[in-house]
């Protein structure tokens, strides 16, 4: 009786080891398979920045965005069929390379842990363009107005030295009365505090309106002086054949904002569609 209980107890106790063995095991075999997944993930996540920065930067350097990983390769990657594309979690497919709107951005994703695309599982990467593109944008600007205010539509040897300087005086005015609507804009964005951000609204309404009424004024003068001295109407166009590019001596690529946009030809001169690409509102330049 003792023997078969001695025996019971061994069994019990080996039973006891095997199964702590078994738990061991499992422990051992999750935890290296988080740490499988952290690598893997830690992989795509460097991946997707890397690609979408090299992509900002080919932008950069030539003014347009490579249209996929293929023309992004081609540019400025060595190796155009490398790892450096390929989804970890893909199942050996690509990354996935999309440009935002306008554009203001390029977006590389992987589908993440899950292997599904567009889940909150995936690992994305998304390089902000429209810092770069305002900067471009306004610099061509500057250039093109610069031109345009000692132009033949602008300056006449038989004008007046106060209609000159009027002239001129009236597009720095439309000029500065943009940027400020631009700035004001920015700053109201910024505001996380719900009541100072309905009091900041309405005082960036007012003086949106007041901004608006500077530009027309400053229309208003520039559209004066011009016929009072009869000199030539301006094309409707920036770009393309008899554009105001054109008629400047300039090539139509001088025309294009930072944003791939025509720029429109205003009494000031010339006027960037800005970010949202509508033209006529306050993300103008």
């Amino acid at each position: 009786m003792n023997r078969h209980r001695e025996g019971g107890i061994v069994l019990l106790a080996l039973l006891l080891v095997i199964a702590g063995i078994g738990m061991v095991a499992i422990a051992a075999a999750e935890s290296t398979s988080d740490e499988l997944l952290g690598a893997r993930r830690s992989v795509a996540e460097g991946r997707v920045a890397a690609i979408a920065m090299d992509a900002r930067d080919a932008w950069q350097r030539n003014g347009t965005l490579p249209a996929d990983l293929g023309a992004l390769a081609g540019t400025c990657i060595t190796d155009p069929y490398g790892r450096w594309r390929f989804d970890p979690f893909g199942r050996g497919g690509d990354l996935m390379y999309r440009i935002n709107s306008n554009p203001t951005g390029v977006t590389v994703t992987s589908c993440g842990p899950d292997g599904i695309a567009g889940t909150a599982d995936d690992i994305s990467f998304t390089a902000d363009l429209e810092p770069g593109a305002r900067q471009h944008t306004r610099g061509r600007a500057c250039a093109l107005r610069a031109l345009y205010a000692t132009s033949r539509y602008c300056d006449d040897k038989r004008m007046k030295g106060d209609d000159r300087a009027k002239l001129r005086k009236a597009i720095r005015s439309y000029g500065a009365a943009q940027r400020r609507t631009r700035y004001e804009e920015d700053d109201d964005e910024g505001d996380d505090d719900d009541h100072k951000g309905e009091d900041d609204q309405h005082h960036g309404k007012k003086n949106g309106r007041k901004h608006e009424s500077e530009r027309a004024e400053a229309e208003d003068a520039i559209e004066s002086v011009r016929k009072s001295n009869g000199l030539p109407e301006l094309p409707q166009r920036a770009t393309g054949p008899g554009g105001l590019c054109e008629r400047l001596g300039v090539p139509d690529s001088r025309g294009i904002d930072g944003f791939g946009n025509p720029f429109d030809v205003v009494p000031a001169g010339f006027r960037s569609r800005g970010a949202d690409g509508k033209g006529g509102t306050s993300d103008d330049q």
